[in-house]
């Protein structure tokens, strides 16, 4: 859900990358190594989905800024409440790349450590550890404006 932003998207990707999984089952040689395998599957299906998605998607110049949802800011006594973080999250990590997207969600939202982030994103580790740090900057950049 993090990567395509649409609930129901998400679900029928889930659907797919479930699909895909039991019908490969015999090609996974490690079982231990389940959890990888089958995060590579959705990662794969996630980019697929991406780039199929990415000619119906507006170019960002054409959108009218009225129209956008406002920057959320820290209240008169610098406290956030919980649901205003997570909106505020939210925005700033739909406006990430993707694949700096992802290494967010597979670092903190399902706990994989960088050396298991990039073998999910079939990169070199200094990539994930780069793409880690260059949404971090952005996150923070976003939400200290």
């Amino acid at each position: 859900m993090h990567l395509t932003g649409c609930r129901e998207e998400a679900f029928d990707l889930c659907q797919e990358v479930f699909i895909a999984s039991y019908r490969n089952l015999p090609q996974l040689k490690d079982p231990e190594k389940f959890r990888h395998w089958l995060f590579r599957i959705a990662h794969n299906k996630a980019n697929a989905h991406t780039r199929a998605a990415r000619p119906q998607q507006a170019d960002l110049q054409e959108l009218d800024p009225a129209a956008a949802p406002p920057v959320l800011r820290v209240g008169d006594q610098g406290r956030w409440e919980h649901g205003e973080l997570r909106i505020l999250v939210e925005q700033a990590l739909a406006e990430l790349p993707v694949e700096q997207r992802e290494a967010i969600e597979l670092k903190f939202y399902q706990g994989f450590k960088l050396a298991e982030i990039a073998e999910i994103q079939g990169c070199p580790l200094s990539t994930a550890k780069t793409r880690l740090y260059s949404a971090f900057e952005h996150l923070k950049k976003f939400i200290e404006t």
